[in-house]
């Protein structure tokens, strides 16, 4: 009975020993899980706080990009007033060009007025210039004869008063 003790002895000794490999095994691969699950938090963590940042950014990126729009509608807004002035100032050209040409039409129609009055005028000048041409001749042939009858009258006079 003694060597079944000692043998029942060294069978529970070799499966405590088994027992404390099996537990240090389990102990490893806890340890093993728990740096896994460490790191996994870790990465969680990360993850978070990178989604965290990009959500920042985000933000940034659309109140940059809400200032962006409200400068760009300023400037539309702006662009479409000058347009409207530029546009009232083209108008306002083309009603004092219109109005240009409609004096200057008038004016070319006054020129030719006087153009034809120049002629009428003309004619009329050159028709009295030879009516008194006409005129003349007649004064001087008269002249010329009073001058030949005073002369005539003259001499007989002299001869008389000889």
């Amino acid at each position: 009975s003694a060597d079944l003790q000692v043998e029942q002895e060294r069978v529970a000794l070799a499966r405590a020993r088994e027992l404390e490999q099996e537990l240090e095994r389990e102990r490893q691969s806890s340890a093993v899980l728990a740096g896994e699950a460490l790191a996994a938090s870790i990465g969680v963590l990360a993850e978070q706080d990178m989604v965290e940042h990009l959500n920042g950014k985000a933000q940034e990126l659309l109140q940059t990009s809400e200032e962006y729009r409200q400068t760009a509608a300023s400037q539309i807004s702006a662009l479409c007033a000058e347009l409207d002035r530029s546009m009232d100032r083209h108008d306002q050209a083309q009603q004092h060009l219109a109005a240009s040409s409609r004096s200057l039409e008038q004016a070319r129609q006054d020129q030719a007025t006087l153009v034809a009055r120049v002629a009428v005028l003309e004619a009329e000048a050159k028709h009295a210039a030879e009516h008194n041409g006409d005129e003349v001749e007649d004064l001087r042939e008269l002249l010329d004869t009073r001058e030949e009858e005073l002369r005539e009258a003259q001499r007989q006079a002299a001869e008389r008063a000889l």
